[in-house]
């Protein structure tokens, strides 16, 4: 346990310390996919200082919220952001194309054939499978599926699920007071995202990070708890693969602060049932989301070309180092992973890295970091032709809701600009979660950060994966932003002293 305490948090500041040092200072290069931005980071410390400060010396130390209160505010502020993300999509939807837009032809074409059997997209990102499964029976459902709001309106069901579990959380670890203030930033940034609007792996995917983390800070676990968490840890990586990231940060937290009990047979003996049936648990979860991305490809009759092989972990490898894209998605190396395969993807990838020199490696992840972090809106608008075909506009507020959320619109660089100044409030505060002891539940968010941070910086970078993980960062920031009141707080005593 020592050893973690230790460990995880000194790799955690080291990381953070870079990342911002990074957003605040660097910030002003070209990079690629690069945000026009017309305050400077630097700037947003100006922003950010009476933010804290009005935290700091106007929300008192009062009395909790009780139970009942919560859960009623915590209802009434979920059912308001819902019916807005409502208006807001009916407002600004429109079809993408992309991967999006592939996916919807699938799915068109299985509505018509009842088979995708040989499917070409499918044979080479069989990741896509089970996603493509769920809006199939979304697309099924008797007179409301084959409307496309109405898959909308699962997807903004989603994203506020999530900001309800970040609360609850929040809730687990700390105050019920504290758990609402997530939702200053959690609405504007997460909630009302217009990635609503976007039916994709990482709207759908994003609840399972943070119900996983909720169902290990719950102050006590019953077995189903250990069961949902194999179950979605899984279920959610055959969706977006990084869900699994918080999935293993928790393994790594259990099994290195209960290594001292496994060496001891003694007391292992004594443990031995508890820990079966924790373990037993969590496999069945496993094995049942292995059955259901089973299911899958029977729902789709689906089976895959003899002739295709599947893109694999090695292409995102290789395709990381592009120097032109800075990792991000390149169709030139989608053509050469097809046409050359994955051992030609190593060579690729070990050339690309070792080409650079020294600093050559800096100025490249420094602008690899950029293009993850430097963006609020979560990479919107930066996909293929994203705004690919657009809806008739209903009414004047509809017109004015473009305006900032379309590339076009007379108010989208402002949009950006608001939501990179919120997003880089969030980061600034997770550092501050640190403390002589964190526990097990601080290490697990923290990890999780990690993982994130690093399949982002060795993999396909994008800020989109990282809307994913938007509510493990809004959780870790409000509980740095507490704990940075506490060690001043603690400072002033001690002068008072």
């Amino acid at each position: 346990m020592k050893f973690i305490q230790k460990t995880i948090p000194m790799i955690y500041i080291v990381m953070f310390t870079i990342i911002l040092f990074i957003l605040f200072f660097y910030s002003g290069v070209d990079y690629y996919l690069k945000r026009e931005l017309f305050i400077p980071n630097l700037l947003i410390l100006l922003i950010i200082v009476p933010i804290f400060l009005y935290y700091y010396f106007c929300i008192k130390e009062t009395k909790d919220i009780a139970e009942k209160k919560y859960y009623k505010y915590l209802t009434i502020i979920s059912i308001v952001s819902y019916v807005l993300q409502i208006i807001l999509t009916i407002s600004i939807y429109f079809y993408t194309d992309w991967d999006v837009k592939v996916i919807r032809e699938i799915v068109n074409e299985y509505m018509e054939n009842r088979s995708l059997n040989n499917n070409f997209y499918l044979s080479l990102y069989p990741n896509n499978i089970l996603f493509t499964a769920i809006l199939v029976l979304i697309k099924s459902i008797p007179i409301f599926g084959e409307h496309y709001l109405f898959l909308l309106g699962i997807n903004c069901i989603l994203v506020n699920l999530a900001g309800i579990f970040t609360s609850l959380t929040i809730k687990n670890i700390t105050t019920n007071k504290l758990s609402l203030l997530c939702f200053v930033v959690m609405i504007p940034l997460v909630v009302l995202s217009p990635w609503i609007v976007i039916p994709y792996t990482d709207t759908f995917a994003i609840l399972f990070p943070i119900l996983i983390v909720y169902l290990y800070t719950k102050k006590s676990r019953k077995k189903i708890d250990y069961y949902l968490i194999g179950l979605l840890s899984l279920f959610g990586y055959y969706i977006k693969p990084t869900v699994i990231i918080t999935f293993i940060a928790i393994v790594i937290v259990e099994f290195i602060s209960n290594l001292s009990i496994i060496l001891d047979k003694s007391i292992l003996k004594q443990n031995i049932k508890k820990y079966m049936t924790i373990v037993g648990m969590v496999i069945i979860g496993l094995m049942t989301a292995i059955s259901l991305n089973k299911l899958s490809y029977k729902i789709l009759n689906f089976k895959p070309m003899e002739s295709v092989n599947p893109v694999t972990f090695v292409h995102y490898l290789s395709m990381g180092q592009n120097d032109q894209t800075l990792g991000a998605y390149s169709q030139s190396d989608v053509d050469d992973t097809i046409a050359k395969g994955e051992k030609n993807n190593l060579k690729k990838f070990f050339n690309r890295l070792t080409n650079r020199g020294f600093f050559e490696q800096i100025n490249f992840f420094s602008k690899k970091t950029l293009l993850n972090f430097n963006d609020g809106s979560f990479s919107w608008g930066l996909d293929g032709t994203f705004f690919y075909e657009k809806t008739d506009c209903k009414n004047k507020f509809s017109e004015i809701l473009r305006e900032f959320y379309y590339n076009d619109g007379k108010y989208y660089k402002l949009f950006i600009q608001m939501t990179t100044i919120l997003w880089i409030i969030v980061l600034f505060f997770c550092p501050f979660i640190i403390k002589k002891s964190n526990t097990k539940n601080e290490m697990v968010l923290m990890l999780s950060i990690i993982g994130i941070t690093i399949f982002l910086t060795i993999f396909e970078p994008r800020t989109r994966y990282l809307y994913c993980y938007s509510c493990i960062f809004i959780v870790t920031s409000i509980l740095g932003l507490e704990r940075l009141k506490r060690i001043i707080m603690e400072i002033n005593k001690k002068k008072k002293i």
